[in-house]
């Protein structure tokens, strides 16, 4: 009985690393907290995608979680992508961005490093009174190419304000 556990679990190892090599594995996503980089916002946060597939996938929506005394906008460098990433929270008030035609994210042959796409995010505290760490949760609808289904995903960081 022992021998037969020990049996299929080495089985079960050798497909996931079959797969692995074959470029079938699901991608991975994540947050994280940034360190400060000594500009204009010390609170940032990144969420990124890693397609470890052999195939593409498409991202369809992202919805991000977070209690309502906090602001987050995506990052921008430029004066005009900042001015529309305030838009985009403050006047329209979206946690969701849906893509009209799906983010792609490459796949990669099994020698190659993996398509990986980090998008970083600002944080403010609406009042600077009411600081304090929370969670930051996402949600994306995403499908691999060839499929129509559609998949979901969840991930989150805590989030702690910097002293």
């Amino acid at each position: 009985m022992l021998a037969a556990a020990f049996a299929f679990s080495s089985a079960r190892q050798a497909k996931r690393q079959a797969d692995a090599v074959l470029g079938d594995v699901e991608p991975v996503f994540s947050a994280y907290q940034l360190p400060d980089d000594g500009k204009n916002y010390r609170h940032r946060v990144a969420i990124e995608i890693v397609n470890h597939n052999r195939l593409p996938l498409y991202v369809q929506s992202i919805r991000l979680e977070y209690p309502d005394w906090v602001l987050i906008h995506r990052g921008a460098e430029e004066v005009r992508d900042l001015v529309a990433a305030l838009y985009d929270v403050v006047i329209e008030k979206k946690r969701e961005h849906v893509f009209d035609v799906p983010f792609r994210l490459a796949g990669r042959f099994s020698s190659d490093m993996p398509a990986v796409s980090t998008s970083v995010f600002n944080v403010r505290f609406l009042d600077q009174n009411q600081q304090g760490g929370f969670v930051l949760g996402f949600i994306v609808h995403y499908r691999m190419h060839g499929s129509k289904r559609v998949r979901v995903a969840f991930a989150s960081t805590g989030f702690d304000v910097l002293d």
